[in-house]
């Protein structure tokens, strides 16, 4: 985890700062530019998304999210059974 943190504080992506409460451990935080580039893969991510659904109309995409949304529940489901 230090190694990853590490490599993201160098790329000026978090932001660490020594916990007042437990002197072993850091608050880490998404720098300015952090907050920046997060927002952008969002939005990328979303634009592919929409691209992938265009091919489904109003109620294949409903139908689309109902099944998902049943495959969500029964692998919740699944986990908590463990």
């Amino acid at each position: 985890m230090t190694s990853r943190l590490d490599r993201l504080e160098k790329r000026g992506l978090i932001e660490r700062q020594k916990s007042d409460e437990d002197s072993r451990s850091f608050l880490v935080k998404l720098s300015k530019r952090g907050r920046t580039v997060a927002e952008q893969a969002f939005r990328e991510d979303m634009a592919a998304e929409k691209r992938l659904l265009e091919c489904f109309d109003d109620q294949e995409k409903a139908v689309l999210s109902n099944l998902l949304s049943r495959l969500v529940t029964h692998l919740d489901q699944e986990d908590k059974s463990k």
